[in-house]
């Protein structure tokens, strides 16, 4: 298994970063090991919402389907996992005031990738590889998080409840 944690400065607010990063399509604009990114599914991100990231893997590219599964609004914090015939991915990502700097917001982020089945003999090299593409990744985030941020939209889901829907109409 190969890790990689690294602590992020933004200029952002904790909740503007949050929403930026949780949107993790949003990883092609900061990631240069991600080729192509989308989101799969709409509406709110919540546990299960997916994204297709395509990543160089030697000389191929390899399709991940990462998928949401922990997810802390009040916490600012979200788990994904990604798993193929040859590796599983996790990323976990915590956003919160940085403390010591007044109005600056702290990225905490953890990546961990383990190569599966006969591949696996690969492990130990594999960190080396994984440590350069995660500070580079770590370089184009926080250059993108010292920049303006985008309009986004919230990443909050949806009020519920009586008064959240008109009455007859559809929810979705």
């Amino acid at each position: 298994m190969a890790s990689f944690e690294k602590q992020i400065p933004s200029q952002w607010t904790p909740d503007e970063t949050f929403s930026y990063l949780a949107m993790f399509s949003n990883a092609r604009d900061w990631d240069p090991g991600v080729l192509d990114a989308d989101r799969l599914d709409s509406g709110p991100i919540r546990v299960g919402s997916q994204f297709r990231l395509v990543v160089p893997f030697g000389r191929r590219q390899l399709t991940l389907v990462y998928r949401v599964v922990c997810l802390s609004h009040e916490d600012r914090e979200i788990r994904l996992a990604a798993r193929s015939a040859l590796l599983r991915v996790t990323d976990h990502i915590k956003v919160g005031p940085a403390g010591l700097v007044p109005g600056q917001t702290l990225v905490d982020y953890r990546a961990e990738v383990r190569l599966r089945g006969p591949v696996a003999l690969l492990n130990p090299a594999l960190r080396q590889g994984f440590e350069i593409a995660g500070e580079s990744a770590a370089a184009g985030l926080a250059a993108t998080l010292a920049g303006p941020p985008p309009a986004l939209p919230s990443p909050e889901p949806p009020p519920t409840g009586p008064s959240s829907a008109s009455a007859g109409a559809p929810q979705t």
